[in-house]
């Protein structure tokens, strides 16, 4: 049942998670908004860090 849930579509890291969890990072480090762009920045890594799951169920992201 757990992985009926997990595979579940909502569950995957879509574009609006990604600009979701991207914009709540930014404002709880009050960081700029070019911050998230920015490959050296560790907002941007985690925005790539995202994209680079994009797609998969949101249980891979942290495996």
């Amino acid at each position: 049942m757990n992985s009926v849930f997990n595979e579940h579509p909502s569950r995957r890291i879509t574009d609006e998670f990604i600009e979701k969890a991207v914009q709540d990072a930014r404002a709880s480090f009050k960081g700029n908004l070019k911050e998230g762009d920015g490959p050296n920045t560790g907002i941007g890594a985690f925005r790539f860090m995202l994209e680079a799951y994009h797609g998969v169920p949101c249980w891979n992201f942290k495996n």
